[in-house]
Formats: structure tokens, C-alpha cells, sequence
């Protein structure tokens, strides 16, 4: 893993684990939630991912859930996103 990505695994649901990340997030963050294939994503800024500065993306597996995080220019809030994914995981 890079300075701009995470991943890992938790034991909370998909739906929980987004709920989680978004809410250590600043109040006017733009998040758009979609699902698909199995697979819940929280999008910052836009669904696009050439123009989303962040992306959390969970999967089921089981008990446990896969996780993984991808925030652009990290640096810039020193990872606002990846601590969030990190610490609700």
C-alpha cells in the first residue's frame, strides 16, 4: 500500500462500515454512495472516478468484509479518508 490507499478487513457490514466513514468526514463533503456487484462504494466529490478525489469501496466475504480506500492528493489532509476507513474498520 502507497501513502494514498488502504486496506484491510472488518467484521461490520457494508452498510454500517460506510455509515462509519462518512459520518468522520466533514459535514459539506459531497459523498454519493453506490452499489455494485456485492460491492458497497462511497465516492467524494463525484462518481466519476477520473474526477472523485476519494473512494471507499467494501465487499462481503463471509464474516469478515474486504475493504479498500483510495484517496487523491492524500498529502493535501494529510488522509482524512484512509484514517477514517482505517479507524472503522
Amino acid at each position: 500500500m502507497g501513502h494514498d490507499n488502504v486496506a484491510g478487513t472488518t467484521l461490520k457490514s457494508p452498510p454500517d462500515f460506510i455509515k462509519c466513514v462518512r459520518d468522520e468526514l466533514p459535514a459539506g463533503e459531497k459523498a454519493f454512495m453506490r452499489e455494485d456487484n456485492h460491492a458497497l462504494a462511497l465516492f467524494l466529490e463525484s462518481t466519476d472516478p477520473r474526477q472523485s478525489t476519494g473512494l471507499v469501496e467494501i465487499r462481503p466475504s463471509g464474516t469478515q468484509h474486504h475493504y479498500s480506500a483510495y484517496q487523491r492528493d492524500a498529502w493535501y489532509d494529510k488522509g482524512r479518508l484512509l484514517d477514517a476507513a482505517l479507524m472503522c474498520s
